[in-house]
């Protein structure tokens, strides 16, 4: 076989594993098959806009009479929506697959070993990339092109139902597909300008950022679409500068408008894709030799050190036990070596952060936000913050390092009890201490009084007690040394089932915290109360660990069995 062809019959192949291996990144495994999660998770994404284009069939039915000015508005803003929430959604893949997008050294110690050039695999991994996010893209919009077509039925100012399907699709798949590869050619720069450290941690700070900033665009989504739609009829520099008009303005001309302003937006737009599409494989398949070479060498012992000093002084803190004590510390050398499972955390962080500032937004907004005093909008942030990083981190938790080297932990006779309590030493290590620090360094700051910090810092970390316990009630794994399979049931109602306990301990909780400040008894009831409930769910927590015993190999519905008659278990 010739050089040419046999490369590019290695590069089908590694595009294809490729494409498995981003998919497993979006879910959060490496071991199962990530297929029906990932379906589960497309299908969830495609209800909004399917259903909110469902409904504009009895919208415009009942707009038949309405003047041309009024029909044209609503028309806009329900396309800045759909361009709109297609941007979101990419944003969202994007910030996911954050780990996946450059190499690392597992890539590059087995296939680098192999007569495979480095420009081959990375050619794959982008060309895998730019497959998922467009699969992903036509997926969440071509239910919505379908009903909105059938909606151009209804009204004659929409636009023919061909025009209207092709212009929806094409218009919203584009406008994904920017987002998606403006935030890949970001993450390529971040990988070439700085050590690969710091490319790590400037990646993190980026997925953090951008999950942040996806569920804030979320949540203000019915405020931005007017602003949009107006900046865009309006037209100018400003229109320029936005993305989502852009196009909107491109959805608008192919559908058919005799607004000579939108012409320049759109012609914007469709340069900012070349543009971004040009830049994207330039910068990841140029210097791929350069980055493979860097990646192999990069082992570098002063983070090592970094890490150990942390890991030691961590553990000295919050575990007594010489076993718990050598767990935590696998556990938390783990989480602040290994960028996978340090960036799901990261990623419950950044959801954490956008929900927190969501009130303190609508009292800036409402010019309402006080700062001398405590008020149940600036107690419940840390709150918010502790519950999404507590979950995230046992999220984290139950992913692998290495399945196959959790021998040592299968003949060395690990506790059950053991297992948990490292889990719980490390929630308490890495955010409940700190947070409880940080609520106690900004209260001081911000003029409240020694008094008011002081127990503020004790509130913080009986709350955070009562978080880790109830977070690892039952916990019967080792944290880091479990398989991992993903659980369709998680996207069918567990996230949204969050939504009630995350009320009850942070905004409830902030409001007992508010009113536990008054004075020393009402402080000391508060604390008896929740040191109470601690007590409860904790021994509750370790009888129903001892009952489940030890677990390293997850029970599937459509997998394999285990008997569990190894010698070592």
């Amino acid at each position: 076989m010739s050089a040419p062809g046999r490369e590019w019959r290695q590069f089908r192949l590694l595009a294809h594993d490729s494409v498995r291996r981003l998919l497993s990144s979006v879910v959060l495994t490496r071991d199962g098959d990530p297929l029906q999660f990932a379906i589960w998770v497309t299908a969830l994404a495609t209800t909004p806009p399917s259903l909110y284009a469902f409904s504009q069939i009895f919208k415009y039915a009942l707009l038949r009479r309405a003047t041309p000015e009024v029909m044209e508005r609503v028309v806009l803003g329900d396309r800045m929506f759909f361009v709109l929430y297609a941007m979101i959604a990419a944003a969202l893949l994007a910030a996911l697959t954050w780990e996946a997008l450059v190499p690392d050294r597992t890539d590059q110690e087995i296939v680098g070993v192999l007569p495979v050039r480095p420009r081959t695999l990375a050619a794959a991994r982008l060309t895998a990339a730019m497959t998922m996010a467009t699969a992903f893209a036509v997926a969440i919009n071509l239910p919505a092109s379908v009903f909105f077509a059938l909606v151009a039925a209804t009204h004659p100012l929409l636009g023919s139902v061909p025009m209207v399907f092709i212009a929806h699709l094409t218009m919203t798949v584009a406008a994904a597909l920017t987002v998606f590869l403006a935030l890949l050619a970001v993450r390529g720069v971040v990988a070439l300008s700085v050590s690969t450290l710091l490319a790590s941690v400037t990646a993190g700070v980026l997925q953090l950022a951008s999950i942040g900033a996806v569920i804030e665009a979320l949540v203000y989504v019915p405020s931005l679409v007017p602003f949009l739609v107006r900046t865009m009829i309006a037209g100018g520099d400003e229109a320029v500068r936005i993305p989502p008009v852009w196009f909107a303005a491109a959805y608008s001309l192919m559908v058919g408008t005799s607004r000579a302003t939108f012409a320049p937006e759109a012609r914007v737009g469709l340069a900012t894709f070349a543009l971004a599409l040009a830049l994207t494989f330039v910068i990841h398949l140029l210097p791929s030799a350069w980055l493979a070479r860097r990646t192999l060498a990069s082992m570098s012992k002063g983070r090592a050190r970094s890490a150990s000093t942390v890991t030691r002084l961590a553990t000295a803190v919050v575990a007594r036990v010489p076993a718990v004590r050598a767990m935590a510390a696998f556990t938390i050398a783990t989480v602040t070596r290994n960028r996978r499972h340090a960036f799901v955390p990261l990623g419950y962080l950044g959801a954490g952060i956008a929900i927190a500032a969501t009130s303190l937004v609508a009292a800036t907004i409402r010019r309402t936000v006080v700062l001398h005093e405590p008020r149940a909008y600036l107690l419940s942030l840390p709150l918010v913050l502790m519950f999404f990083a507590v979950l995230g981190l046992r999220a984290s938790f139950r992913l692998p390092v290495e399945f196959d080297a959790n021998w040592p932990f299968r003949v060395c006779g690990t506790r059950v009890g053991h297992a948990a309590a490292s889990a719980r030493a490390t929630m308490m290590a890495l955010i409940v201490l700190p947070l409880a620090g940080a609520a106690v360094l900004v209260s001081t700051l911000l003029g409240w009084g020694g008094e008011v910090a002081a127990r503020l810092g004790l509130f913080e970390l009986l709350a955070g007690l009562l978080l880790v316990e109830a977070m690892t009630f039952g916990w019967h794994g080792v944290p880091f040394g479990r398989a991992f399979a993903p659980s369709v049931a998680s996207v069918k109602w567990r996230g949204p089932a969050m939504l009630v306990p995350l009320n009850l301990f942070a905004f409830r909780g902030a409001d007992a915290q508010i009113a536990a400040l008054h004075s020393v008894g009402t402080a000391l009831i508060y604390a008896a109360v929740v040191f109470g409930v601690v007590a409860i769910v904790g021994l509750a927590s370790r009888q129903a660990s001892k009952q489940r015993g030890l677990v390293f190999d997850e029970s599937t519905e459509d997998g394999c069995q285990t008997l569990g008659l190894s010698e070592a278990l």
